[in-house]
Formats: structure tokens, C-alpha cells, sequence
């Protein structure tokens, strides 16, 4: 099985559907697939080089435009050389991929992307282009893959929603992402100079999903709630600054750490931490909220689309209104006496049927129809 993985960016950048991208690569060459990952070339990176056994080709282009005609010119001069043209998002790079599954008698696959009403999707419906796009890949009829059950019905009245469609949720590696051993946390807490209850966030600080507004509100209920612990802030973005304006605004002070992009192994930090904190206003399926699931993290989260699905509240943590200071408070001050044990225990299982090996053992299923 030949895969050609798409993905306008990829690592070293770090976003959810590019790591999702690297990751299900990954598993799929474990499982004797042959896979070729084609992406834009920036930031320095070599032409052609393997990241983690995968070989990568990075085309040259700056924006969208120029990676449509340099990935065309790729994919076309491969001949019949793939089974699978494989998109990640429903963007202008997945059209050019259709277009060539469709011509050399290939599968071409499209991971849908982003929480309801700030996706792709979303985003096409609003410009001229972008509802060009749409009906271009419902004319090119590839095959797509939705990561909840609430994404497929945003495709109504694009003409996608006549196109076959699976969901296949996305996956964590449970190897990498697991509960630390007690010594070892006390360890990584030393390290950290972390003290008290630890809350954790991971993720790009910026305005995608709603999350900095959600983050700006949780900081408002943490205020509220008496600064139950040390709230970490892991990540970086451009809405770093405001974010850290307003922790000082509120008086936070020390009860709040801005750490920046995770150095060396992340989930060393979710290890060494004591509850997960997802605040968004919409997600896909979050791969923080994965990884902190797998590493055994009760976790916060936000009562939305995305989430509300995977966390059953009381059960793995709590849900809160990402858009109520009050409603963050409550869940704070309640879950001082939750047993966090026993939601960390829950948070492991409930990881479990999300496996990265899982996901793409259903992604082969889907390759070989």
C-alpha cells in the first residue's frame, strides 16, 4: 500500500492536524504500509529528509497558490506511483490530490479538520474561492473523514454531504503518553518547580477554536475561585502577551507560570502535572486532550462541541461554559473534592479505545475498500 501523506505544513510545526499527520504516518509504516509525506518546504528545513523513519518531501512555495502548481507538478510526475492520496484538511491542496486520484485510478482520502463553525468548512462557505474549492472537491468525489460525529452535519448544502464519509477519530500513542510512576513525578515536579495542585494547559495561544477567549474567562474563574493551585500555561502563539497581560490584570501573579513552547519530550508535562485544562469554544477532537487522557489526567474542559463526546462529566473530570467566569469557578471549587484518583484511573480507560495503532488499523480498512 503506497500513501501519499499531504499536508500544506508539517513538522517541526506543531498544530493538531499536522502532528495527527506525523503520528498516523508513523503507525501506518509500522504496519508495513509504504508511506511518502509531501508538504511545503519552510522554516529552513531540508528538501528531503525522514523525520521519525518517515521520508518527507518538502516542495518549494510560498502560500497556497504555489503549493497547489508545485504539489500538481509532484504528484503528477509520480505517475501511477500511489494507491493513496491521503489530505490532511479540506483545503486547496486536497483538490489538486483528488485531482490526481482520479486521474492515475487512485483513493483519495480527506481528513476534515478544526471544531464546527471555525473549521475549513466554515471558513470556505464565507469567500468566493473557498465555495469554488468545496464544489471542486464534491465534483473530484474523494472520500472523507471526519474525527467526531457532529462534523459531518457542517457539510450540509456544500455538496459534500453527498459524498461517502467515516468517522475515525484521531489517535494518541499510548506508549509516549502514560501515567508517571509517583517517584518519577515528584522528580519532574522538582524540576519544574511546580508546588501545590498543578492545573495544565497545552496548545497554541491564539484565536483558533475561541481558545484564547476561553483561556482569558478560565483565568477569570481561577481568580474567582481563590487560585486553587498553580495553573501552567504551556504553549506559545500570538496571543501569548494578552494572555499574560490579563493573568496580571486579575492579580494572578505567581498562581499562573506562561512556560512557552514545550523543550524536549512534552509528555514529561503532562506527567508531572494533577488536572488537564481544555478551554475552547468548538473543537475536532483535541490531541492535548488525548495525550492528557493517556497520561491519566482528570481534565476541565469545556462544555462544547468536540469534547462533550469524549468526556463523560464526573466520570474522566468536569465540563464547564467556556464562556462563564461562574460556571469555571463552580467546577473548580467542586472538583476540590472530587477524588482526582479515580478520574485519572477513568481518564487512562477512556484513552485506551483511542489508540494511534487503532486509528490506523481503521485508516488501512478504509485504504484497501
Amino acid at each position: 500500500m503506497k500513501v501519499a501523506m499531504i499536508s500544506a505544513r508539517f513538522h517541526p510545526y506543531v498544530g493538531g492536524a499536522e502532528k495527527q499527520a506525523l503520528e498516523l504516518s508513523v503507525a501506518l509504516r509500522a504496519r508495513g504500509a509504504e508511506i511518502q509525506v509531501v508538504t511545503r518546504r519552510e522554516n529552513g528545513c531540508p528538501a528531503v529528509e525522514e523525520v521519525r523513519g518517515v521520508p518527507v518531501r518538502r516542495l518549494a512555495a510560498f502560500g497556497s497558490p504555489a503549493f497547489m502548481v508545485s504539489l500538481a507538478a509532484y504528484l503528477f510526475s509520480k505517475g501511477k506511483g500511489f494507491d493513496v492520496y491521503h489530505s490532511h484538511l479540506a483545503s486547496s491542496h486536497a483538490v489538486v490530490a483528488a485531482l490526481a486520484a482520479r486521474l492515475f485510478g487512485a483513493k483519495a482520502v480527506v481528513k476534515l479538520g478544526g471544531g464546527v463553525g471555525v473549521g475549513e468548512i466554515a471558513r470556505s462557505r464565507g469567500t468566493a474561492l473557498g465555495r469554488l474549492k468545496l464544489a471542486a472537491l464534491a465534483a473530484l468525489k474523494p472520500t472523507l473523514v471526519a474525527v467526531n460525529a457532529d462534523q459531518p452535519a457542517e457539510l450540509n448544502g456544500t455538496g459534500l454531504e453527498k459524498l461517502p464519509l467515516h468517522v475515525i477519530p484521531n489517535g494518541v500513542d499510548l506508549e509516549t503518553y502514560k501515567p508517571a510512576r509517583e517517584e518519577l513525578r515528584r522528580e519532574l515536579r522538582k524540576s519544574f518547580q511546580w508546588e501545590g495542585k498543578v492545573f495544565l494547559f497545552v496548545g497554541r495561544l491564539d484565536s483558533d477554536k475561541g481558545q484564547s477567549e476561553a483561556l482569558s474567562v478560565f483565568l477569570e474563574g481561577f481568580k474567582r475561585a481563590g487560585s486553587p493551585g498553580l495553573f501552567v500555561v504551556v504553549g506559545e502563539g500570538p496571543k501569548r502577551a494578552q494572555l499574560e497581560a490579563r493573568a496580571r490584570e486579575l492579580g494572578l501573579g505567581a498562581s499562573v507560570r506562561f512556560m512557552g513552547a514545550a523543550q524536549g519530550d512534552v509528555s514529561l508535562v503532562y506527567r508531572g502535572a494533577d488536572v488537564f485544562v481544555q478551554p475552547s469554544h468548538s473543537e475536532g477532537l483535541s490531541n492535548a486532550l488525548l495525550e492528557a487522557l493517556a497520561s491519566g489526567l482528570p481534565v476541565l474542559a469545556s462544555k462544547v462541541t468536540g469534547i462533550e463526546g469524549l468526556i463523560e462529566d464526573g466520570r474522566q473530570g468536569r465540563l464547564f461554559d467556556p464562556r462563564s467566569a461562574a460556571d469555571v469557578e463552580r467546577v473548580l471549587k467542586e472538583l476540590a473534592s472530587a477524588r482526582l484518583e479515580d478520574m485519572g484511573r477513568e481518564a487512562r480507560a477512556k484513552a485506551d479505545a483511542y489508540s494511534i495503532e487503532k486509528a490506523a488499523g481503521r485508516y488501512l480498512e478504509l485504504y484497501s475498500r
